[in-house]
């Protein structure tokens, strides 16, 4: 077994689409978010702009504490939102499921 099992920016996307879908929660989008981005895995400099974004954005959800810089359910959603968009500019689009 690799103890550093590689994935893929799909599997972000995949991710985000599942939390925009609302087949998952949000802590549930937060953790896994988390848990991907230990695993190694190849992107483009502009992917991985995107991705690190992304991150900052699941880092900055906190539906008890509200500061400036906090963002509730609905403001991460959008931020997610615009995160796909630009993944999928970048030709990684999956199908509806």
């Amino acid at each position: 077994m690799d103890p550093y099992p590689q994935i893929e920016v799909l599997d972000f996307v995949r991710l985000m689409k599942e939390f925009l879908g609302r087949r998952i929660d949000v802590r549930q989008y937060q953790q896994s978010y988390f848990d991907l981005s230990k695993k190694r895995f190849v992107a483009t400099p502009e992917e991985d702009k995107i991705l690190q974004q992304a991150y900052g954005d699941a880092d900055d959800f906190d539906d008890v504490v509200h500061l400036e810089y906090t963002v509730d359910e609905e403001q991460l959603r959008s931020r997610v939102s615009t995160s796909l968009e630009r993944l999928k500019a970048l030709g990684h689009a999956i199908a509806d499921s």
